[in-house]
């Protein structure tokens, strides 16, 4: 699967490579068009040589570093991390910079005149762009962060707690754990306090369940049994002494409980299973 990967990538660079030197050849081979239209078309296909010359360099010197990074950590090169996914951000972000560059350069533009011409369209772009130029530089530092990484299980404010699936310049994706995927913008995690539950020792994890009064008689009973039980189920991932059993809402004919479990381990697929195992231990219990 590694070697699958990596190959792709280097077909990637290699198809790259193909392209450049096609366009080389066109415009060598490029019969003399209109004196009009022969300056635009010879300048435009050397932009795009010089451009994809450019993202050829910026992907081979990723992919040398990537791979470095990915043997150094011992990640399989279908997974991705935060470094993986800002190096790739970073190649996306120097090709649009080498376009912008290129263009000035080959259409003779120059860049100080250009700048004072848009000066008052440049500051009302900012102005209404602003929020989204704070997602780009807000996702751009946390994709070579290691407060939030890939994988990590947080919870934003008061939203609902869930997985880090990936970061993008505009967003966080976090997969619930009802199984929603949250899209929260990158100036909403930075602003608001973040509880990252990966970086915990001990890891907390809280679960909430429901008693009939009826089949219990003693809360430290249930409480006791109850952490017995999920420490033999899942053995070396539960600390009972750190973990406690309270009551929340008791009413006439049931009781709310929240369960809050010091856990050696944490992650998304780990909760679901202790909490099947909860809710199997509450209806069996008697």
């Amino acid at each position: 699967m590694r070697n699958l990967a990596v190959s792709r990538q280097r077909k990637r660079v290699f198809l790259s490579t193909l392209v450049v030197l096609a366009l080389f050849l066109v415009l060598q081979l490029l019969p003399e068009p209109p004196a009009l239209t022969a300056p635009i078309v010879t300048k435009t296909l050397s932009v795009s040589i010089l451009v994809l010359v450019a993202n050829i360099l910026a992907n081979a010197i990723r992919l040398l570093v990537v791979s470095r990074h990915r043997n150094k950590r011992g990640i399989a090169n279908d997974d991705k991390d935060n470094f993986t996914v800002g190096m790739n951000a970073l190649v996306n972000a120097a090709t649009v910079i080498a376009l912008i560059v290129v263009v000035f350069w080959v259409f003779d533009i120059e860049f100080r005149s250009f700048l004072n011409s848009i000066a008052i369209f440049a500051v009302a772009l900012t102005l209404i762009f602003q929020e989204y130029i704070k997602n780009f530089l807000f996702g751009f530092s946390m994709m070579f962060s290691t407060d939030y990484e890939i994988g990590d299980y947080i919870q934003v404010g008061e939203m609902q707690k869930g997985v880090i699936v990936t970061l993008t310049f505009s967003s966080v994706h976090i997969k619930t754990e009802t199984g929603d995927l949250l899209f929260v913008p990158n100036s909403v995690v930075r602003t608001h306090q973040v509880t990252n539950f990966s970086k915990l020792k001990p890891k907390r994890m809280t679960i909430e369940f429901s008693i009939l009064r009826d089949q219990m008689r003693s809360v430290d009973k249930l409480e006791k049994q109850l952490l017995e039980h999920l420490q033999k189920k899942f053995p070396d991932t539960i600390d009972l002494d750190r973990s406690k059993l309270q009551v929340r809402i008791a009413n006439k004919d049931e009781v709310t409980f929240l369960l809050e479990l010091a856990s050696r381990k944490s992650s998304l697929k780990l909760k679901e299973q202790i909490n099947a195992a909860v809710q199997r231990f509450v209806v069996e219990y008697k």
